[in-house]
């Protein structure tokens, strides 16, 4: 059973709440904390269980979810932080779920 054990669950938890931190930053508010704290805390998770997601990723992504924060960004800006921040958050999950799954992403039916 893919399962097996809860740190798997837990990794489908962060790969849940990812999700919705995606849906936060598709509304292009800028004014929550969202992205923020679900990268602190992907990053002690990481740092705990030793999962292998990279760390380089995580860091990229939590500081473009910063530079969101800037006041003085246009519009324009604003926008293609928002994409590059969803596509950063595609490859997180991706990695996640390669942490479960292991590399060659095959699910067992």
């Amino acid at each position: 059973m893919i399962f097996a054990n809860a740190l798997n669950f837990t990794t489908m938890m962060f790969i849940a709440f990812a999700v919705w931190t995606m849906t936060a930053v598709a509304t292009r508010k800028s004014d929550h904390n969202l992205p923020l704290t679900f990268y602190f805390l992907t990053l002690a998770f990481n740092r705990w269980f030793d999962r292998g997601l990279s760390l380089d990723l995580l860091m990229v992504a939590a500081a473009v979810a910063a530079v969101i924060r800037f006041e003085f960004l246009s519009k324009t800006f604003v926008k293609w932080f928002c994409y590059l921040e969803q596509v950063l958050l595609v490859a997180i999950i991706w990695n996640m779920l390669q942490a479960i799954f292991g590399p060659s992403m095959s699910l067992r039916i």
